[in-house]
């Protein structure tokens, strides 16, 4: 690609930059709203489908790809290209989230002099990593933010996690609201009997009756997300309640992925079933039962929003993100993370407690409603990058 300082015809975009563009649904909401007051937005990640369906989506897309791994060679093409890009665009605000483009995104900005730069933190990479490792991913996370003229966290814990390991000065990060990308849209996750007759066929479809009681997941299929622990809780409870089915809806990748061996219990268990990602999730919720989510760290997960609003009971670990996610004794029981003994024991109790299931489905519903209706989070960011760009350089 050939660098050009010529400017676009037209006028400065708000660009986001994230390093894989299914991540755009982050942006659901919050694109039709900046664009419905007069801003034009470009959306700036890696090529292939994900970015394709961007685009289908209405995305202004442009791709520039770049590796989620360390990967210094190419990381330096991938920043030529940026500057390039943007040196083209010109682009009023830039908004840089996800590990590598949160990197290239708003060092690329500062060379180019966009007025405005947000660092957009969704997680801490370097929470759960160790050694030399931890120290790039804390530096490459301390350097974005550095970088940023902003950085905006999407929970009060990853914030205050991000201050504690040294990635943010205590004055830096900004929470919107009570978190969240761009919240959910409630309604689509409601417990109607519509989507409860949608769950029992579902359950049909997989040999599944009334008798049968369903723990769920919804995630990556990595060692963070605490999988490991999840299918060794359900193996002590299995053996002791035939009833039980364990549903993992995601899928496998390699970066983090889980060891062979696990990978192998999971295959090999009568009583676990395995789906890939499925669209639309909903219907997924209303076959489970309990949600169990035993992850090691997060930002602020959505997959907890989405359960909560199906009526859920919530089991999952006291860990960054997820506590700001639920209301711990009301809709959800947290457990350490790491303990598989204490997660499928917080399991049993809400299984054998059919009133306790009910009322922290309840409570779930009416927390998020309040918390994290789509409208409301959206409205926050819109108002949030409004400012910045009617504010004086």
């Amino acid at each position: 690609m050939s660098c050009s300082s010529d400017p676009e015809s037209k006028e400065a975009p708000i660009v986001f930059v994230v390093t894989v563009a299914v991540t755009h649904r982050f942006l659901e909401g919050i694109k039709e709203g900046l664009c419905a007051r007069g801003y034009r937005v470009v959306l700036v990640s890696g090529s292939g489908a994900p970015l394709q369906a961007a685009q289908d989506a209405g995305f202004e897309t442009y791709a520039v790809d770049m590796a989620r791994e360390i990967a210094p060679a190419r990381d330096l093409g991938s920043l030529w290209q940026l500057v390039c890009l943007f040196r083209r665009l010109r682009p009023s605000l830039v908004v840089a989230g996800t590990p590598k483009a949160g990197l290239l995104g708003t060092l690329a900005a500062r060379l180019c002099g966009a007025p405005q730069i947000v660092f957009q933190m969704h997680g801490l990479r370097s929470e759960t990593m160790r050694g030399g490792k931890r120290w790039l991913l804390a530096t490459t996370e301390w350097v974005s933010a550095c970088f940023a003229h902003t950085t905006v966290c999407v929970s009060d814990s990853l914030r205050n996690r991000a201050r504690q390991l040294g990635v943010l000065r205590a004055s830096q990060g900004e929470v919107l609201g009570h978190g969240s990308p761009n919240g959910i849209l409630i309604e689509e996750f409601a417990a109607t009997a519509e989507r409860r007759q949608q769950g029992a066929r579902l359950r049909h479809q997989l040999g599944w009756g009334s008798r049968e009681r369903v723990i769920g997941f919804v995630g990556r299929f990595v060692r963070d997300k605490g999988v490991a622990d999840l299918v060794s809780a359900f193996e002590s409870l299995s053996g002791q309640d035939e009833s039980l089915r364990l549903l993992l809806i995601g899928g496998y990748e390699e970066g983090d992925g889980l060891p062979a061996a696990v990978r192998e219990r999971i295959a090999s268990h009568s009583a676990i079933t395995v789906v890939d990602w499925a669209e639309p999730i909903a219907p997924w919720y209303a076959a489970m039962d309990v949600f169990a989510f035993p992850t090691y760290r997060e930002g602020l997960p959505t997959v907890l929003l989405e359960a909560q609003a199906a009526e859920l009971p919530i089991v999952a670990t006291r860990v960054t993100g997820v506590v700001d996610a639920v209301r711990e004794g009301k809709t959800a029981i947290l457990v350490e993370s790491g303990n598989a003994s204490q997660l499928g024991e917080a399991i049993r109790h809400v299984l054998a407690e059919d009133a306790l299931a009910r009322g922290m489905g309840r409570a779930g519903s009416e927390w998020v409603r309040t918390a994290f209706a789509r409208e409301a989070v959206v409205r926050n960011y819109i108002e949030f990058y409004h400012r910045l760009l009617e504010s004086p350089e």
